[in-house]
């Protein structure tokens, strides 16, 4: 039985579900899951990941995890934990003068609905009608109006594949509303030593004058698949910087897509994935100048080993009237041996004639002169390969504004040359 019969029998089995979702589970096996047949998944298969059996967003019995076996946790943080795609309250610490938290079944949330769910409008598989199928286990984050939130927001995804093989479809809707700033950062983990797969959808929109960061961080161990899509609509002049690290993984997919629908508003994304044995990461990214008189900017970059390999595929649109536009992109792979593997897909669609768009590709090997010269200084080949992969990946973690997490994401990728 396959991921997407194990699907169909829960629903069948199911007598909560409620019309709605039923929808989204027809949707879902109307659409099923995506193939290198189609363009958008060309070089990332997930034959191997949905012929798993996984015990379907099961809710743990204990809510009590301790989180300071997570490296980056401290007990004065705001935090926001799922486990196995369900919110635990119980060990969450959120501070209601600055941030809400509330059900998408809450008046709050189906008033604000509205703004939400534009993400389907870029990413029409099998893998976000099954999220929204389950949508109801996930929450609507307010971040309240002329509120500057003191300290940055931890999301914790915990997967318990102790017993067995986990899928969790988290949800998870952020309205950021006026002159407000805030920061966000999610973090990927899991326990035990079964597979995971997650599969989550995350939507942040932001409202006049607003600052947003957002930190993606992927740390799942080999055995862990991710099927992620995150959607920023910048619906009143903004900034968003959005940052997505990969330190481990099987198959991972990050779908980022960001809408500039206000005026003078800006978008920074950043990406590095770390990769090793078999792991393989797809970036794909959709930036969407829908008015005029805004900025972008992309760098993308992906250190590879032994049999790995990574895809990035950036996608740029300048509508007619989003004159006075100016776009740019970069992907860059360094190939630390002969067995992997990197493509690179970027576009631009421009129907504006006063912009200014650029792009860029490279992939190759560590220079062997700069090897050759710290090895003249005494240095042995590993720790000069280590020195030039650390400085490589210097430009996306300079972007990182939170000292624990730049110091937690350099100590990985030392630990990783150490090993």
């Amino acid at each position: 039985m396959d991921l997407k019969e194990q699907i169909l029998h829960y629903k069948a089995q199911n007598s909560e579900i409620t019309k709605e979702t039923s929808l989204e589970f027809q949707k879902f096996e109307d659409l099923g899951f995506p193939s290198t047949q189609n363009e958008e998944w060309k070089y990332t298969s997930v034959k191997e990941i949905v012929s798993k059996k996984y015990a379907i967003a099961q809710k743990t019995t204990n809510n009590q995890f301790d989180l300071s076996q997570i490296a980056i946790y401290s007990p004065n943080d705001y935090c926001i934990v799922f486990i196995n795609g369900h919110f635990t309250q119980d060990i969450s610490n959120i501070n209601p003068t600055l941030f809400e938290v509330f059900s998408y079944k809450s008046p709050e949330y189906l008033d604000k609905k509205n703004k939400f769910g534009h993400y389907q409008s870029y990413n029409k598989d099998g893998f976000v009608a099954l999220n929204e199928a389950f949508i109801e286990n996930g929450i609507f984050i307010k971040i309240n109006k002329n509120s500057v939130v003191d300290k940055p927001i931890y999301i914790y995804y915990i997967n318990d594949c102790k017993a067995e093989n986990t899928l969790s479809l988290p949800h998870l809707s952020i309205l950021v509303e006026e002159n407000a700033e805030a920061t966000f950062i999610e973090f990927f983990t899991k326990t035990g030593e079964n597979i995971s797969l997650t599969n989550i959808i995350t939507e942040i929109t932001t409202e006049e004058n607003t600052t947003t960061k957002y930190y993606k961080i992927l740390h799942e161990g080999s055995d862990a698949n991710h099927i992620g899509t995150t959607q920023i609509n910048q619906n009143g002049k903004s900034v968003t910087n959005a940052t997505t690290i990969v330190l481990s993984g099987n198959i991972v997919r990050n779908n980022l897509n960001i809408s500039l629908n206000k005026s003078y508003s800006e978008a920074n994304l950043f990406g590095l994935s770390l990769l090793s044995h078999t792991s393989h990461v797809d970036n794909h990214t959709v930036v969407d100048h829908a008015v005029p008189h805004c900025e972008s900017s992309e760098l993308y970059k992906a250190i590879l080993d032994e049999k790995s390999s990574s895809v990035f595929n950036g996608k740029i649109f300048v509508r007619k009237d989003a004159q006075k536009t100016n776009a740019y992109q970069s992907s860059k792979n360094i190939l630390l041996s002969n067995e992997a593997t990197a493509y690179s897909k970027p576009q631009l669609e421009i129907w504006a004639d006063d912009v200014k768009c650029s792009h860029g590709h490279a992939t190759g090997q560590l220079n062997k002169d700069h090897v050759f010269y710290l090895k003249a200084r005494g240095i042995s080949e590993t720790m000069a390969i280590r020195m030039l992969t650390q400085a490589y990946a210097q430009d996306i973690l300079n972007n990182i504004t939170l000292d624990t997490l730049k110091n937690y994401c350099e100590s990985e990728i030392e630990k990783r040359f150490n090993a």
